[in-house]
């Protein structure tokens, strides 16, 4: 359903702790920690280990 609704031009947010998820379903991804914004990355060959330690507060 979210995919149907991505292709049709809507936005969509998702929430998740699974990467592997976030990596194939993004566009763009944005990290919080503790309600702050770690960083913004792009969905397309996105930097793993910047984002990772962007999950862990870093």
């Amino acid at each position: 359903m979210m995919i149907a609704a991505r292709d049709r031009g809507c936005g969509v947010v998702l929430i998740s702790a699974d990467f592997d998820e976030v990596l194939e379903m993004s566009d763009r991804i944005v990290v919080l920690f503790e309600g702050r914004v770690m960083g913004e990355y792009p969905g397309v060959n996105p930097p793993i280990d910047e984002i990772s330690l962007a999950m862990a507060g870093r």
